[in-house]
């Protein structure tokens, strides 16, 4: 996914009305850089129509972790991850803290896959300052590896810094595989004092690299009164930098690809099917009738827009079923089942006006779970103009 499809898919994915969707997205095109893959961009009016007028559903969910403890220590809904967990891809490391201005950060957990990195921090600060809420907050947090990849950074003058000091000439917020588009959220677990506190991160990105050290720096800690981030109750400064060098298993990963058997619709498109530690990742595309043509008049377009909604609405409450796709899974071998992981960054669907159709899923199955040679995937369509169940027979490439 290149930088263009990243920006859209971000802001589509927020809970904002159409006219703001056709505002914003007409802003982040008039603004994108006219090199795209080292291929010159040139948008025709038939593209600006629907880049701007389009509202891509994009429904995302992701992924985060555990050891048995360690699976609630995150959360407890991916069934996939405590697979993996269970079979101890995870690491503890051992005595890895730093301290500075009295305040101590010890790295407790990690775990980093393909699409997850996520770690625990025991943090302990001074004595008479006490944690009296259940928020903190590390905003200039950047976090990199052994190659000087950036794979989380969301503070504009932390990433300058980084990268004036190691001469790159990274651009911020323009992604690449040297520069992770992450997610990321964070939390205090445990309270275990007045003033120390487990706060666990779950950073989720399209494709996370290799690494084989991770590096964690900051200079801030605020505390805050209360959970809207608005009332500053303390705020730590100094520097605090924690590099531990990850265990083989995470960069020696390694990715088992299906190729399709057969599939009872040949319009669909199948771009990745492929079975990591934590899960297995499916994607496909596929092209439905435009929603409207180019030449559409504004009452085209808004009544194209409501038509939509609602059926969107009656098929939630009429029907209960969801819409685009729904009753999703896969069986193997013994007929076992696996269902999608349903947190932050597993899956999107998106559906453009001019009828293009996205779908990106991941799915409970592992690489450590038995009988995965062949598969079987079943997902329904379900658009205005389709409802129908497809079935995918994969195998496993030798």
């Amino acid at each position: 996914m290149d930088n263009l499809d990243r920006k859209i898919k971000h802001i589509l994915s927020q809970n904002i009305s159409t006219k703001e969707y056709q505002n914003t997205v007409y802003s982040i095109l008039s603004n994108l850089p006219t090199q795209k893959n080292n291929k010159t961009i040139r948008f025709s009016k038939l593209y600006h129509i629907l880049a701007i007028a389009s509202c891509f559903t994009i429904l995302i969910s992701g992924t985060v972790l555990g050891k048995k403890f360690f699976i609630k220590y995150f959360y407890n809904t991916n069934k996939g991850l405590d697979t993996a967990i269970n079979h101890d891809y995870i690491d503890e490391p051992s005595k890895v803290t730093v301290e500075s201005n009295e305040t101590t950060i010890q790295l407790k957990n990690i775990l980093m896959d393909d699409f997850n990195l996520s770690f625990s921090l025991l943090i302990t600060i001074p004595t008479d300052i006490k944690v009296s809420s259940s928020k903190i907050d590390i905003p200039d947090m950047i976090i990199t590896d052994d190659a000087n990849r950036i794979l989380y950074c969301a503070n504009k003058e932390s990433f300058d810094t980084f990268c004036q000091n190691n001469k790159l000439d990274y651009i911020y917020n323009e992604f690449s595989e040297d520069y992770i588009n992450s997610g990321c959220n964070h939390y205090i677990k445990n309270k275990l004092s007045d003033n120390t506190i487990e706060l666990v991160y779950n950073l989720y990105g399209d494709s996370y690299p290799k690494s084989k050290k991770i590096n964690i720096y900051f200079e801030n800690i605020n505390i805050y009164k209360d959970e809207s981030y608005e009332k500053l109750e303390t705020s730590l400064n100094s520097t605090w930098s924690i590099s531990y060098d990850l265990p083989e298993k995470f960069y020696n990963r390694e990715a088992i690809v299906y190729s399709v058997k057969s599939c009872t619709n040949p319009d669909i498109n199948i771009t990745e099917a492929c079975l990591y530690n934590t899960g297995m990742r499916f994607e496909f595309n596929t092209k439905f009738k435009e929603w409207f043509s180019e030449n559409a008049t504004q009452d085209e377009i808004n009544k194209a827009y409501s038509d939509l909604e609602s059926w969107r609405i009656n098929e939630i409450t009429k029907y209960n079923r969801g819409y685009y796709i729904y009753n999703e899974y896969i069986i193997d071998n013994n007929n076992n089942k696996y269902f999608p992981i349903s947190e932050l960054g597993s899956s999107y669907t998106g559906y453009l006006v001019n009828g293009d159709f996205n779908h990106m899923v991941t799915f409970d199955l592992t690489q450590y779970n038995a009988n995965i040679n062949n598969l079987k995937l079943h997902f329904t369509i379900n658009l205005p103009c389709i409802n129908e169940e497809i079935i995918v027979e994969l195998e496993r490439k030798s």
